[in-house]
């Protein structure tokens, strides 16, 4: 269980620091520690994070749910035989809801074998489809979360490929490669050397080149590679550098290749020759890429370099893309360098970036390198070999075309100006050349030494000890060619010893040299240099060890032999002065060496060069993991090793002060040496003594909460603490006692001082804090003692036993572990968030333990957890109590952990069913749900455990969790009070639970008793309405309503409610990540993370999650929208697990419910056995629901069985409901269009059937039912449907259903049906006990079968009738006698159908017939049926349904006089009994007047609730009908004030919608009387009747009597709540607001002198003078209206009559519409016929009549509706209407008068000879006056027209009354007074108007053509005289008004009107003249 895994290396092979000089480390305890500790292999416990292994995922079938109308079976069929001709299909094409599919093999198999057969899948996979156990756990509170070791970012791979130049390549050259930052002008690696060799001497693939790897943190604009060349110095008189930076293409010539070559052999040493900068990440690139995670392209198309030298990059996209695509192992760059800056002069590193610097001429040649970038990947620290690089998913080999933009890219020119090529050629690694390639495949491979080792703040992983020294420069004062010789010396005493073996050599893979030189500085006075020389250092150093230097000269010409370098001088540098330095350092040169040439005594002896002057400067680089530079570390360590070795006193206060310094020590060094630290520490707790110990630990605990505070990660559990304790802590290999015991010892008695109240300052809160990390060093130390106990011992294979704890040891952690305990108890009161990680750290320590000692020592910590922790307790505590439940009940082996006692069953599953109980009835509803949610976790993981598959196996753990259900049931109160989501969580739980058990274990939840098996059934019924499966239209449930109503919303929205609640989690990741295009990926889903930098954790992931997170965002957002944000796959996979859930619980119950009727029969259980009410319940549960095919396919054998077993109890009486249910769903299913349905229907009836023959040898019984229900159905189900020509058809429901019926009784076909069913043939026999031939008998059920067709075909008849029953009454009657015979099995339906005929045939007046169904009526008893009062008709509309009818009916019986006694008999009272004498009375008070009354309003009040409902759907078309409706229901309730004023206000906001505010005004006067008159009634108002009449003269619907009913009104629930003085002023107030807006201010001022006594009674002096304000302005507005020339109108009238049946009640009425007064008569004419247009059907129009002529209704078309609609004018209540003088309004309005008018009229010109239209002489004139029900304005809009009368007008009379009223209205103009002479002006205007009507020349036809008509000619001699008399008497009379306006006008007008007056003038005496023609008297009498 402890598994090494060898300390991966990221340090390069070469950088490893072996111990060269094989020093004794014993000496150096600390160092022999640092040693193991670098050098071991780590040690992890694999137990440690849990280990799961889960089963393949399990496939869904998709579910069929059917409709009456869907044969989606048949369709799914017919599609799949399509898909399977059209093409082989893969099993792909199944939606399957996990991305493997599962094979279908697998089910098969299993169903051969012994295990427990199940109708169904189990429900869970389909609760929890997409159950992630990594998920699940992560989401525990403090879970801990497996670190890998650190590693850093990327690694790059360089490597050289070739040279080449213009001029060519003759000579060899030489380079280093290292990693620069060119911001900060450092070094990030060590060199890597090449070499490259001209093509003669060697063959040109430089294939024994190796690559050098480099580390990177990040990618980053500013890292480069830094690449320098240098080529053997140049001979004096040789060929020069430049050859190789000529501008003109000329290659060497022969000699100088001679030469070239020659020389390079003899001479060895070198100088630099050129450099170049290569960028790695362009600029650009980093933004993207966002860090480490994903440079989006194999170094990204950046290494062009674009940045850093003028380079134009021209992609030559050659990629081959023939590797496997998705497998990007790095793909590689080639990169041609050609910007080779020559080197001219001394340039140093600092320079190279310098703009100013000189430019020289670049060399022309070009470098080509091959650059591969891989990722250090986990995968890579897991395995310990693999061949191929680590792969990186987020690379896709095509990226880095894409990425590189064609054409030139513009660069940023920090280069200078010289231009360069360079030429990049990408391939992918599959090619061959190069694909074994990987992190450690190559031996030859350099791995340079990454320099940020050091200086990073992380723990040293590796060995390495060197020291890298740069010699800068040398300033001499002369010129030589200089070069330095460096070489390691032990000490300075013998000149001659040879040096140590320390330097590194530039060929990688030979041994260390003694020895290493420079490049030569040639002619230079001040040489600079650019080596770097490596050395290793010994592992200690005395102060002896010193670097020494030599400078030589070196000649470059050959004389006779090769050139001689000659020493100048030496310089020397002790190591421990300055090896811990990295600044330069400078130093003098001596002339030469003596012995001790480093003492200070003979330094004074020695010559120097320049006078001593320190002229060699050079840079120091240590990079040592062994060496600390930190003082106080090496302190410690110094202490450490006297301590060890005993050579310091024993007491070791040295020691204690070097421990407690370490707490000062800067955070980078510590981090750095953390691990060796924290070491030895642990080495002073296990074996100091007591002092050191604490101060030990002290110590440890206050470094490692540093390091978790300082350190960059936020994690609860620090990395790299977590790497330490995971991999590097190992307890010292064994090679000292484990540390277990001293850590657990002296942290308890910390524990246990602070617990006995003493000081143990702030380390305790510390130790708290960071409890994690001590605990798990404690279990790791003693896994680690328990593997290595036993690793000899055991064979190979078997498990380890769990160790005893010994009895000290054990006692120690139970103290601590209690101390800390209580710290939680305490602290998690107070709210600290530090409480609940503690608390998860216990639970992980007893996790850890449970894996390594004996369980039932574990099981001590538990028990002690949960006392301190019992029952239900505060919310904080409890949540921490739930988590450590969950996270010990995670363990692996949880399922086969003992008991506390042998004989127990496991003791950790009892105690985690007990708390989560308890945690049910806990008053928090968050923990209620965690709570719920632990506990399917927990299932799912045993359920998909692969070790867990077997029967056995699942039978054990259904038994482990089975006390659960006994609770539940124990406390049914606690299930109930949980909300729907965590029901659904138990409920599964409950049902996955008993699918497992074995019938023994299940018997004993229903042996209890009755009313507990009861519950339990409660529990399936529970889950059967929970999961039920709602097709997409019902479900748009909102989701707000099973929302937990905790404080916030949930995290994550809701898409579906019955799967569990992760889904919700998984769907809203799963939508954030788009479908992958190629199948699917292999960790079994289809999606793939879009690129985590295009999208922040705020914004949406696409717009399809927008669209979610909106409809989320409104809480109680449905989980229909969020569904429909769903990609598609999704959406199918959610429907898919959604619909499986359903059906599988549903066959679960099924299941259950079979096994509880077996069990049933053999009475070994406790229940109901008279009415079985359990199998009842839950098979009418099923009937109800909306099943799936598979689920109904189960049903039937279920179903018989049940009736074979039950079937006595079930058909009994007492079972009468359910049969009825039964047979009902039975029909129901009949109907369906699916035919396996329809089948499994008839059989259903069959066995039904069948029971009957057995119980009760007949089937009356049952054929009542099944003709009750067919009724029933009948009105649920559509038996007709529209023919395209508007006519009824049977629909398809009813022929399905006839067609079921029939096969009912098809004796043939019947065997063949059963077999489909899977019910065995003999399934209908029917043989009861102690008989022996079978009941059934086919002609009974042919007969039954024929009843139930009879009772189809009547009510299809019937519906088929519904339009033409109003025509044609005798098919009508007929129908209504079929239906009567049909139901006559059934008492109701049957009376109910007699009534129809009896109602009937009295419409037809056939009253013997009714008389005969009455009688019938009455041999029947009767039962009262309180259905609706409404029915459907079949066209959609509503009507009174019978029930209304009869209502009716009874309260008419209710007053009838005569028939009373009968009554009375009947009843068997005495027909006295209703005589009602009070005592001292002597005569009855009965009167039979009051009964009447009494039910006459019930039945205005009935048929106003009818009414009103009958308008229901008609309202918003219909204002009109609307208005009276409630009009007529506030006067049904009239009696009743508080209804009364309910509708009545009703009423008023109707009309104040509509607008009409004289209505609304009046309905708030109505409101106020019927106030006023209760007030008036109880005398305690200021009103008196008075003031009440003067309200009726506003409103004549107040009533006058004063009658006692409003107080006698007061019933309880209808108290006079309203009836209030202030109620009445405030109805009076809307009434006066109202009226204004509709100018009616007459009525505003009455209603304002009723409120005014109000005011005065309460002395509200404030509000009367409101009030008189309000009269004034009233007062005014009146004088306004009348003053007007333009006559005030308030509203217009229109008359409308109805014609046509269509209109039903409304038929040859008429009504007054009172309307606004700019509503034309074109404007009701539309409004009307729109309204009345939607009534009519296919075969009725409307049409509107033109004229108001007299309509004869029995001579209109009678398909037709007609309206006839005319204006009509109010009349006055003083008006002469036989008045032949034409009405002028404006007349009347002289006087101020309140507007009521309940008489109109309206004049309609006629001619006797039949034409419309005659001339004057031939024009009659009929005046039509109505009156209306009520007067106007009313509480509606029209009224109903009561009568009419007509009176007509001859010819001459019109014209006569014509010329009567021109004159009145002129008279009327000069006498009318006038207030003031001042008020000329509108006189004058109206005057001018009447006269200019009456002569001007133009007009005067009308007074010329009544003398052209009657008084010349034929006419004339036609008149009677006395008419002849009164037309010229008119006609005088007119001129001589005239006239008299004439002068009047003169006095009026000013200059403008004098033209206007000769107008008029003129006219007059012309009209004069030509009168005189007739009128010869005229002249004279003018």
């Amino acid at each position: 269980m402890q598994h090494l895994r060898p300390r991966r290396d990221s340090a390069p092979a070469a950088a490893k620091w072996h111990n060269k000089f094989e020093e004794n480390l014993e000496q150096w305890p600390h160092l022999k520690e640092l040693v193991q500790c670098y050098t071991a292999d780590m040690v992890k416990d694999e137990n440690k994070y849990g280990h799961y292994e889960s089963i393949g995922p399990v496939s869904f079938q998709n579910q069929i749910y059917e409709g009456p109308d869907t044969d989606i079976e048949t369709e799914m069929r017919l599609a799949s035989a399509r898909r399977t001709k059209a093409e082989d299909t893969t099993d792909d094409d199944v939606p399957s809801t996990s991305g493997r599919q599962f094979a279908e093999a697998t089910a098969s198999d299993a169903s051969q074998s012994n295990t427990p057969k199940h109708f169904g899948q189990s429900p869970l996979p389909a609760y929890e489809p997409a159950f992630d156990w990594e998920n699940e756990r992560s989401m525990i509170f403090g879970q801990r979360i497996p670190e890998t070791p650190i590693s850093h970012g990327l690694k790059i791979s360089v490597k050289v490929l070739s040279l080449s130049f213009q001029a060519g390549l003759i000579e060899p050259f030489y380079g280093t490669i290292c990693l620069f930052n060119r911001d900060r002008r450092e070094k990030l690696s060590e060199d890597f050397y090449f070499r490259v060799v001209p093509t003669d001497t060697q063959d040109a693939n430089i294939s024994f080149e190796s690559r050098g790897i480099f580390y990177l943190d990040a990618p980053s604009a500013s890292v480069c590679l830094l690449i320098q060349l240098e080529r053997h110095v140049t001979e004096e008189g040789g060929v020069s550098p430049s050859v190789y930076s000529r501008k003109e293409p000329v290659h060497l010539t022969e000699r100088e290749r001679q030469k070239l070559q020659v020389w390079s052999q003899i001479m060895p040493y070198r100088e630099s020759f050129a450099w170049a900068i290569v960028s790695l990440f362009d600029n650009s690139i980093t933004a993207a890429s966002g860090g480490s995670a994903s440079p989006s392209s194999p170094l990204a198309p950046s290494v062009s370099g674009s940045s850093s030298h003028e380079g134009l990059f021209e992609p030559s996209a050659k990629v081959t893309l023939d590797g496997k695509l998705g497998y990007s192992s790095g793909s590689s760059v080639i990169v041609e360098i050609s910007n080779l800056n020559k080197v001219k002069e001394s340039y140093t590193e600092d320079s190279l970036q310098d703009p100013k610097r000189k430019i020289h001429k670049p060399v022309k040649g070009v470098l080509r390198l091959e650059i591969e970038k891989h990722q250090i990947d986990h995968a890579d620290l897991e395995n310990i070999s693999e061949s191929g690089s680590v792969t990186n998913d987020s690379v896709d080999p095509g990226d880095h075309i894409t990425d590189s933009s064609y054409g030139k890219l513009p660069s940023n020119g920090s280069d200078g100006p010289h231009g360069s090529h360079s030429k990049w050629n990408s391939f992918d690694a599959g090619n061959g050349s190069n694909v074994q390639r990987g992190q450690d495949c190559n031996a030859d491979d350099f791995q340079a030494f990454d320099f940020r080792t050091t200086t990073r703040n992380e723990p040293f992983l590796q060995l390495f000890h060197f020291l890298y020294v740069y010699p800068l420069t040398v300033s001499l004062s002369r010129k030589r060619n200089l070069f330095v010789r460096v070489e390691l010396r032990e000490d300075d005493t013998d000149i001659r010893r040879q040096p140590l073996e320390a330097m590194y050599p530039r060929e990688h893979g030979t041994t260390l040299q003694r020895w290493a030189h420079t490049q030569v500085a040639v002619g230079a006075r001040v040489a600079c240099y650019h080596d770097e020389i490596k050395l290793s250092l010994p592992a200690t150093w005395t102060p002896t060890h010193h670097l020494l230097f030599t400078l030589f000269h070196v000649d470059l010409q050959t004389k006779m032999e090769a050139p001689k370098p000659v020493v100048i001088g030496y310089a020397s540098l002790p190591l421990s002065t300055h090896a811990q330095l990295r600044s330069e350092i400078s130093l003098p040169i001596m002339k030469e060496l003596v012995p001790h040439y480093l003492q200070d005594s003979s330094r004074e002896r020695l010559d120097y060069l320049e006078d001593g002057k320190n002229i060699f400067r050079l840079r120091l680089r240590l990079c040592s993991s062994l060496y600390p530079i930190n003082e106080r570390i090496r302190d410690f360590f110094l202490e450490y090793d006297r301590h060890t070795l005993r050579t310091s006193p024993p007491w070791g206060s040295e020691l204690l002060e070097a421990i407690n310094s370490l707490k000062n020590v800067d955070s980078t060094a510590l981090l750095q040496f953390l691990h060796p630290i924290l070491n030895m520490l642990l080495h002073l707790i296990g074996n100091g003594g007591e002092t050191l110990q604490v101060a030990a630990f002290r110590a440890m605990v206050n470094i490692v909460t540093r390091v978790q505070q300082e350190s960059v990660d936020d994690a609860e559990r620090n990395h790299f603490l977590v790497n330490y304790v995971d991999y590097a802590f190992d307890d010292f290999g064994g090679r000292q006692p484990p540390v277990y015991p001293g850590l657990s010892t002296v942290w308890g008695s910390l524990a246990r001082s602070k617990a006995k109240g003493y000081r143990v300052g702030p380390v305790y809160d510390d130790v708290l804090a960071m409890a994690w990390f001590f605990l798990e060093l404690i279990v790791k130390s003693m896994a680690l003692e328990k593997t290595r106990l036993f690793y000899h011992s055991l064979p190979l294979g078997e498990d380890i036993p769990p160790m005893q704890l010994k009895e000290g040891v054990s006692r120690c952690i139970m103290q601590l572990y209690d101390c800390l305990l209580t710290e939680v108890h305490e602290r998690c009161k107070k709210g600290l968030s530090l409480a609940k990680r503690l608390n998860s750290s216990l639970a992980f320590f007893c996790y850890d333990l449970l894996s390594i000692i004996e369980p039932r020592q574990v099981f001590e910590l538990v028990s002690l957890y949960l006392d301190k922790f019992s029952g239900v307790c505060q919310p904080a505590l409890h949540d921490c109590k739930l988590t450590f439940l969950h996270i010990i009940c995670d363990h692996d082996l949880f399922v086969e952990m003992p008991g506390r006692d042998p004989s127990d069953r496991n003791y950790l599953s009892s105690v985690l069913i007990q708390e989560l109980f308890l945690t049910w009835d806990h008053d928090d509803l968050s923990l209620r749900a965690k709570a719920a949610r632990i506990l399917v976790v927990l299932l799912c993981k045993h359920e998909f455990d692969a070790r867990y598959q077997k029967p056995e196996d699942k039978l054990y753990i259904a038994q482990l969790y089975f006390p659960l259900i006994g609770q539940i049931l124990d406390e049914m109160p606690v299930f109930y009070n949980l909300n729907a989501v965590e029901k659904r969580e138990v409920l599964i739980v409950i049902l996955q639970i008993v699918r497992n058990l074995d019938d023994a274990s299940l018997v004993k939840a229903w042996q209890q008793s009755i009313a507990r098996t009861r519950l339990f059934f409660k529990l399936m019924e529970e889950s059967l309405v929970l999961f039920e499966h709602r097709r997409s239209a019902d479900v748009m449930l909102v989701g707000s309503s099973s929302r937990s109503p905790v404080g916030d919303a949930p995290a994550s929205p809701k898409y579906s409610d019955r799967l569990s609640p992760s889904i919700n989690n998984y769907l809203s990741e799963a939508s954030r990540q788009e479908v992958r295009p190629q199948g699917t990926p292999e960790n079994g889903y289809l999606w793939q993370r879009v690129n985590s930098q295009l999208s922040s954790p705020s914004q949406p992931y696409s717009l399809r999650e927008a669209l979610a997170q909106a409809q989320s965002s409104r809480i109680g957002a449905s989980a229909q929208a969020l569904r429909e944000s769903l990609h598609p796959i999704l959406r199918q996979k959610l429907e898919l697990w959604e619909e499986n859930l359903s059906a599988s619980v549903s066959l679960q119950v099924l299941e259950i419910t079979e096994k509880f009727s077996i069990m049933a029969a053999s009475h070994s259980i406790a229940t109901d056995y008279g009415k079985l009410d359990c199998v009842t319940a839950i098979f009418m549960s099923f009937f109800s629901r909306n099943q799936p095919l598979a689920f109904l396919k189960a049903l039937l054998p279920v179903f018989n069985s049940v009736y074979n077993l039950h079937g006595a109890t079930l058909m009994a009486r007492e079972n009468d409901r359910f049969l009825k249910q039964v047979t009902f769903h039975l029909l129901r299913l009949a109907v369906f269009r699916n035919d396996n349905i329809r089948k499994r229907a008839v059989i259903g009836l069959q066995i039904l059937v069948r029971c009957s023959f057995y119980y009760f040898m007949q089937t009356a019984r049952l054929r009542v039912m099944l003709i009750i229900t067919l009724s029933e159905l009948m009105s649920e189900v559509q038996v007709t449907q529209l023919k395209p020509d508007g006519t009824l058809e049977e629909s398809g429901e009813a022929r399905r259903l006839r067609k079921s019926l029939n096969g009912m009784s098809d004796e043939d076909k019947n065997p063949n049906l059963l077999r489909e069913c899977g019910l065995p043939e003999t399934a209908l026999l029917a043989i009861p006990e102690k008989m022996t031939e079978s009941k059934w008998s086919w002609s009974d059920v042919q007969y039954l079968s024929d009843s139930l067709i009879l009772a189809l075909d009547g009510s299809l008849e019937h519906a088929l009738l519904g339009s033409l029953m109003t025509m044609d009454r005798y098919a009508a009657a007929e129908s209504f006698h079929k239906l009567a015979m049909a139901f006559a099995p059934v008492p109701d339906l049957h009376i109910m159908w007699l009534l129809h005929l009896c109602d009937a045939h009295q419409e037809m007046q056939s009253w013997a017939e009714a008389a005969q169904c009455a009688v019938a009526v009455a041999g029947v008893v009767m039962q009262v049926n309180n259905r609706l009062f409404l029915v459907m008709i079949t066209d959609g509309t509503l009507e009174e349904s019978g029930e209304a009818r009869r209502l009716r009916k009874s309260l008419n019986g209710m007053s009838d006089e005569d028939k009373n006694p009968n009554l009375l008999r009947e009843c068997g009272l005495p027909e006295t009994a209703l005589l009602a004498i009070p005592e001292k009375m002597t005569e009855s008070k009965w009167s039979w007047s009051d009964v009447q009354y009494l039910s006459d309003s019930l039945i205005l009040a009935l048929d106003g609730s009818l009414e009103h409902a009958l308008l229901g759907s008609l309202m918003t078309m219909d204002r009109y009908a609307a208005a009276e409706s409630f009009h007529k229901l506030a006067m049904a309730f009239a009696p009743v004030p508080d209804l009364h004023i309910m509708w009545l206000l009703h009423l008023c906001d109707a009309h104040q919608e509509m607008q009409s505010w004289a209505e609304a005004a009046q309905c708030a006067v109505a409101v106020a009387g019927v106030v006023m008159q209760a007030l008036v009634a109880r005398n305690d108002g200021v009103w008196s009747k008075d003031h009440i009449t003067a309200l009726r003269k506003i409103c004549p619907m107040v009533s006058s009597e004063i009658s006692s009913e409003a107080s006698a009104a007061e019933v309880e629930g209808y108290g006079a709540s309203k009836l209030t003085v202030d109620s009445a002023v405030k109805y009076l107030q809307l009434a006066n607001k109202l009226f204004s807006q509709a100018e009616l201010f007459h009525f505003c001022a009455s209603i304002l002198e009723l409120v005014i006594p109000v005011y005065k009674s309460r002395r509200a002096y404030g509000q009367l003078a409101k009030c008189h304000t309000m009269l004034t302005n009233i007062y005014e507005s009146i004088l306004e209206q009348e003053s007007s020339p333009i006559p005030f109108t308030d509203a217009t009238y229109y008359r409308v009559g109805f014609y046509g049946e269509r209109f039903g009640k409304l038929d040859r009425k008429e009504y007054v519409y009172r309307e606004p007064r700019d509503v034309r008569l074109g404007d009701i004419m539309e409004k009307l016929s729109h309204i009345y247009e939607s009534r009519m059907d296919g075969s009725h129009t409307l049409h509107i009549i033109p004229d108001s002529r007299q309509v004869k209704a029995d001579e209109l078309q009678p398909g037709v509706c007609y309206l006839q609609i005319t204006a009509v004018d109010p009349v006055m209540e003083d008006e002469d209407l036989g008045s032949r003088r034409e009405r002028i309004f404006s007349l009347s309005t002289g006087s101020v008068r309140a507007r009521v008018f309940d008489r109109f009229l309206f004049d309609t010109p006629f001619t006797k000879n039949g034409k419309t239209q005659g001339g004057l002489e031939d024009q009659w004139k009929r005046r039509t006056v109505l009156q209306t029900e009520g007067s106007f304005p009313a509480l509606v809009n029209r009224l109903l027209v009561t009568k009419s009368e007509s009176l007509e007008f001859s010819p001459v009379e019109n014209a006569i009354g014509m010329i009567e009223t021109r004159t009145a209205a002129l008279r009327n103009e000069l006498e009318e007074p006038r207030s003031s002479e001042g008020d000329q002006l509108p006189r004058l205007q109206s005057l001018q108007r009447i006269l200019q009507g009456s002569v001007a020349v133009q007009v005067n036809s009308g007074v010329l053509s009544v003398c052209t008509a009657f008084l010349s000619g034929e006419p004339a001699t036609r008149l009677r005289s006395q008419e002849l008399q009164q037309l010229i008497a008119a006609l005088l009379e007119f001129m001589a008004v005239c006239k008299r306006a004439i002068r009047v006008h003169f006095r009026l007008i000013g200059e403008e009107d004098q033209e206007f007056h000769t107008q008029l003038v003129n006219g007059f005496q012309s009209l004069t003249a030509e009168l005189s023609h007739y009128i010869p008297a005229i002249l004279s009498e003018l």
